[in-house]
Parts: C-alpha cells; structure tokens; sequence
C-alpha cells in the first residue's frame, strides 16, 4: 500500500539549498542564523525523506537563565520601639513576627495584618 506523502515545504527547501551548499555540519540555532523561521520540523522533515543526516553533537553554549528570586524591601511598623526584644515564628510562606510583649504582626515581604 503506497502512502501519500506532503511535499516539503519552501523553508524546508530554503534550509535544504543552504546545507549543499555549505561546508560544514550546522546546528538548528546555526540554521537559524542564516535562514529566519527554521524549526526542527522542517530539518525533521528533511531527514525522514533521507535529504539531510543528524548526529548528535556536543556543542559549548552560552546560556542566560531566568529566575524567580525574593526581593525584599522594609517595613513600616508603627508604634514600635526599635530596641525592643523581638520574636519570630514561621508557619510556611508567612513569618508571624512582633516584640515579645505579646503583640504580634502578621508580616511577609510587605506587612499583612495587624491583629
């Protein structure tokens, strides 16, 4: 049973006509360098066709990640003598601080609460 295969896409022969022509094995990010819009779809393509060979390669890159990090900032805390002894209990995500009289602040990184 003979099965229908889609013909290849313009990037696809776009990234095919740039890999005869050139001298050396390229990356995708490599690819992408040249031709704007390649995927792994259109090399994926090209490959499953016997057009292009992959190999896997260990290459040295350069990355920038993104983090979620605290930031912290003071707070306010009205009617409060600095030197004042202080206690802290932690109950998960929020601290429960507040001086040692008995009166105590609900606080995160802003204040919360005053009970």
């Amino acid at each position: 049973m003979a099965t229908k295969t889609a013909k290849l896409s313009e990037k696809a022969k776009e990234v095919l006509e740039m890999l005869r022509n050139s001298d050396v094995e390229l990356t995708l990010a490599e690819i992408n360098e040249k031709v704007d819009g390649v995927n792994s779809s259109h090399l994926t393509a090209l490959r499953n066709r016997g057009f292009v060979s992959a190999e896997k390669v260990e290459k040295e890159v350069a990355t920038v990640t993104v983090r979620k990090v605290n930031s912290y900032s003071a707070v306010e805390l009205q009617d409060q003598n600095q030197d004042q002894e202080w206690f802290r209990l932690k109950r998960g995500s929020r601290s429960f601080i507040g001086p040692v009289d008995g009166k105590r602040l609900i606080a995160t990184n802003k204040l919360v609460a005053q009970p």
